[in-house]
Parts: C-alpha cells; sequence; structure tokens
C-alpha cells in the first residue's frame, strides 16, 4: 500500500448520513446488490446512507434498476471507473469502506481504504479476517448476508466519537505492515533464510 496516496484521516466522527463507498468492478462477485438492499434496510430502520459505487461493469443498469426500485437511488452514486488517485480522493470523502465480495481471495483495496483511516467491513472466510479484528480495526459480516452488513453498519453507526477514532487510528497501523517497503524487506528475508542466512 502507497501511505502516501492514501494517506491517513483519523475519522474523530461518522458524518451523517453515514458515507459508505465500494470500490470493485460491478459483477456478481463483488456483491453491490447486498450493498444496496442493505442501504434500503437501514433507512427503513431510520439510518440515512450515501452510497458511492466506484467501478464500472455489465451490472452498473442492473444495480442503477435495484437503486431506484428499492427507493434509494437519491442516495447512490455511481462513479464509473476512476484512475487511481481519484480513488484516493474518494476514499476520503467517505467514512465506511465495504466490500462484500462472493468470494476475494485478499483485497488491496481494504488495505488501502484502512490506510485513509476508513471504517472498514470484510467478509468472513474471505482472507481479509487475517488482517480485520471485528470491533478492532475494522467489522466483518458473514457472507452473502444482507443482515449481517446492516448490523455491521448499525454498530457502526452507534459507535461514540472516541470508539470511531480508536477503530479509524488501529486501521491505520494495521496496515504499516503491508506498504511496498515493509513487503520489499519481508521477501529479503525469505530469501535470506531460504539461502541460509547468506548475503
Amino acid at each position: 500500500v502507497d501511505l502516501q496516496k492514501f494517506a491517513f484521516l483519523n475519522r474523530r466522527e461518522l458524518k451523517r448520513p453515514l458515507r459508505l463507498i465500494c470500490v470493485a468492478n460491478l459483477i456478481d462477485l463483488k456483491g453491490q446488490d447486498l450493498l444496496i438492499d442493505a442501504a434500503k434496510r437501514l433507512k427503513e430502520k431510520g439510518i440515512n446512507c450515501l452510497l458511492t459505487l466506484v467501478g464500472s461493469g455489465p451490472n452498473e443498469q442492473k444495480l442503477k434498476a435495484q437503486a431506484e426500485k428499492s427507493g434509494i437511488a437519491e442516495n447512490v452514486t455511481f462513479t464509473g471507473s476512476l484512475p487511481y488517485e481519484k480513488t484516493a480522493s474518494k476514499l476520503k470523502d467517505n467514512d465506511i469502506f465495504i466490500m462484500p465480495s462472493y468470494y476475494e481471495a485478499f483485497g488491496c483495496v481494504y488495505l488501502e481504504a484502512m490506510s485513509s483511516g476508513l471504517i472498514t467491513v470484510g467478509v468472513k472466510n474471505q482472507g481479509i479476517d487475517e488482517i480485520i479484528k471485528d470491533g478492532e480495526n475494522g467489522f466483518l459480516a458473514e457472507p452473502k448476508s444482507v443482515s449481517s452488513i446492516v448490523s455491521a453498519i448499525e454498530r457502526i453507526s452507534e459507535m461514540p466519537p472516541e470508539q470511531v477514532s480508536a477503530v479509524s487510528e488501529n486501521a491505520n497501523k494495521t496496515v504499516r505492515s503491508y506498504t511496498w517497503d515493509n513487503s520489499a524487506k519481508q521477501l529479503i528475508n525469505v530469501y535470506k533464510k531460504t539461502l541460509g542466512g547468506k548475503n
């Protein structure tokens, strides 16, 4: 992760309505349909959200129609694909990152969101649960579960400012071991061990 591009901004409190963002191709595998359903349910519970979907793909029109049918079209923004720098800027404009993929070996975008200080929601059993510790440096939802996503967002919504700040700070600290420099150092150490400590 490039810590300069995805610079840390501590979320001391959450904006209202809640600002959620997902950065992913608009395909079935990424689960944006679950987010639209979750945003609808949250609205019914009195928790308003602004959802930004960054990315392009074959599901764009289907997702727009879903948002329209759900009565939350005015709360869902589709940006299309964005360059790297603009994606970093969009992350800063939001407070909660969530990508409810059906399968994700290890999404680098999770780390970019955490580096930026966003409260990040990952999915259990998708690799990211090795990084995100529920309630400490982010939150975890059950796979393919709208109700679990809603529950995670409700938990985040109810956090006092000091907890928001702590989770944001912990997320950034976690990511520091995944910078390009640290990854290179870890790789060098693996080579050294493999070569029996020879330089």
